[in-house]
């Protein structure tokens, strides 16, 4: 067995994936996005990149992650992925060798970027 397919059996965590189903705007132009719960899947999470941004005048430092999930999962771009008390947003995500049929030992890599605020 492959030591990421392991990975994620051993360590994996119970993710929550939510996709967009609408976004309007309000009287007052800020953006109301309404998000849809997928079903739950399994996740091997790694930090994987700190930044800092600026919020409201103060200094904040996110941690984005690397994903690896079962090929079977579907994933879109600018879904998110929540568990525990943190939130991602997908930006990107692919199978790292070129597998004819999927088996056993096939994953995803999933690029995270941690989302600020409840948007």
């Amino acid at each position: 067995m492959s030591n990421i397919r392991a990975s994620i059996d051993r360590f994996g965590v119970s993710v929550t994936p939510f996709t967009l189903t609408d976004s309007t705007v309000d009287a007052g132009g800020a953006v109301i996005r309404s998000w849809a719960a997928g079903t739950e899947f399994t996740m091997f999470l790694q930090p994987a990149m700190p930044r800092e941004s600026v919020v409201a005048g103060a200094r904040r430092a996110s941690l984005d992650a690397r994903g690896y999930c079962d090929i079977s999962v579907t994933l879109t771009t600018g879904m998110r992925i929540s568990f525990s008390s943190k939130t991602y947003e997908v930006l990107g995500f692919y199978t790292p060798d070129f597998r004819a049929t999927p088996d056993r030992l096939a994953y995803q890599i999933v690029s995270l970027q941690t989302v600020e605020g409840l948007a």
